[in-house]
């Protein structure tokens, strides 16, 4: 059962992100499940619609995001990136024209196309910050996959202390990264978090 809504938004290529929280009574950042995106014009829209659905969104990311659109959304539990709905009705967007997305097939929708992909032939998503705003610990995740058939996607965990020199990387294959998420769900659970 999907937690998110369906998003309406402009289709051009988003370059803001949002957190969607499903709040508890006590806590409107209960349980992180999925992201929004949105273009800049439309980011307040897009949250408003997270809002009404009873929902708690955070602005985390602004910059290129690869294939994402204005009005996607992806849910965790669903493991799913959503077609976006098909609208009614476009929200114009004055003075710019439709984007037209190349269909690059070799590259998994969710590749950013970035250096790392053209000069180390990894393809690479956008990273995921996983670590509050003035940790001295710094966590980040993304999805890396080698370019050269047959390769399978990994999760990596980059860890970086505040006076350490050099972030430490711990690559997960997809099932060993599900089942992580799992017992950190039970972890959480014994505590009340």
């Amino acid at each position: 059962m999907s937690i998110i809504p369906a998003l309406f938004g402009c289709e051009q290529a988003a370059d803001q992100m949002i957190e969607i929280y499903q709040p508890s009574a006590a806590d409107p950042y209960r349980s992180l499940v999925g992201h929004g995106y949105a273009c800049r014009e439309h980011l307040v829209d897009l949250a408003a619609q997270v809002v009404r659905a009873g929902l708690t969104p955070l602005h985390m990311l602004a910059g290129p995001l690869g294939r994402r659109h204005c009005g996607n959304s992806y849910e965790f539990e669903t493991a799913s990136l959503p077609e976006p709905p098909q609208l009614t009705h476009h929200i114009p967007v004055p003075g710019v024209p439709p984007v037209a997305v190349p269909v690059e097939p070799e590259h998994p929708d969710w590749c950013t196309r970035a250096a790392i992909c053209r000069v180390e032939d990894i393809h690479c998503s956008a990273p995921y910050p996983a670590s509050p705003v003035g940790a001295s610990t710094i966590v980040r995740l993304w999805l890396e996959q080698p370019t050269a058939r047959p390769a399978y996607p990994a999760v990596v965990l980059e860890i970086t202390d505040q006076g350490g020199d050099r972030p430490v990387e711990y690559p997960f294959r997809v099932h060993q990264a599900r089942m992580l998420g799992e017992q950190i769900r039970l972890v959480l659970a014994l505590i009340g978090a």
